[in-house]
């Protein structure tokens, strides 16, 4: 969820930064899953759109196989996530948002005009109160 709308935000003429409490990519499918599990889903309703799987892989990718998609999707579209750090806190501040990471070198805030949220389906979030908004 999260590397597709990096891309699409960042086509969109956005400067982007993703957050990945892990150290790489893959979520789910690399840290949270059986050994020697495949996908469920066939390449072609896995493969996003705008990076086809090619017609020699297997029907259903091993997960190793679909993290190695996914790394290659963030190469293509040069999304570099900072890895390994947590979102502490997010903040409404004037028209913005303070977000407050950390990582195990050091914690550090920055200030976006936007934040878009992409834990993925399988984590347990921790919910935080949101204000209503209006959102475009």
């Amino acid at each position: 969820s999260g590397l597709v709308t990096a891309k699409v935000l960042q086509s969109r003429g956005h400067e982007v930064v993703v957050i990945e409490k892990e150290c790489s990519v893959g979520g789910a499918f690399r840290w949270r899953s059986y050994e020697d599990s495949r996908m469920v889903s066939s390449k072609y309703l896995t493969a996003f759109s705008d990076l086809r799987i090619p017609a020699s892989a297997d029907t259903h990718l091993t997960l190793d196989d679909y993290v190695k998609y996914l790394e290659a999707y963030t190469k293509k579209f040069n999304i570099e996530p900072i890895f390994s750090t947590v979102v502490e806190s997010i903040e409404k501040e004037g028209e913005g948002y303070v977000v407050t990471c950390k990582n195990a070198n050091s914690e550090w805030s920055a200030c976006y005009d936007a934040v878009a949220i992409c834990s993925g389906l399988h984590t347990y979030p921790r919910l935080v109160p949101i204000e209503k908004e209006h959102v475009e």
